[in-house]
């Protein structure tokens, strides 16, 4: 996405959405106002999210300015996590 206009998959990284409010996004204080298994859950979640950035973090091409941002990386978790499905 920060190559610019001229690449293959701007248009279609640029329709997907720019806010997601699931686990991954969520602070300690709203798992807490969650009931017990949706908290559960959602708590999976964000530590799928913690295995992502690890996993991202030994990928040598990504940019520095893309590791670095925080929201960013949280976006493209739930970006690829609310559009895959286990096989």
């Amino acid at each position: 996405y920060d190559l610019g206009e001229g690449r293959m998959y701007y248009e279609w990284l640029k329709s997907l959405p720019k806010f997601f409010s699931n686990g991954s996004s969520m602070t300690e204080f709203c798992f807490g106002c969650l009931p017990p298994y949706a908290a559960e859950v959602s708590l999976r979640e964000k530590q799928r999210l913690k295995l992502f950035v690890e996993a991202l973090e030994r990928v040598p091409f990504v940019s520095d300015v893309l590791m670095k941002s925080d929201e960013i990386t949280k976006w493209a978790f739930s970006s690829v996590n609310t559009r895959c499905h286990p096989t």
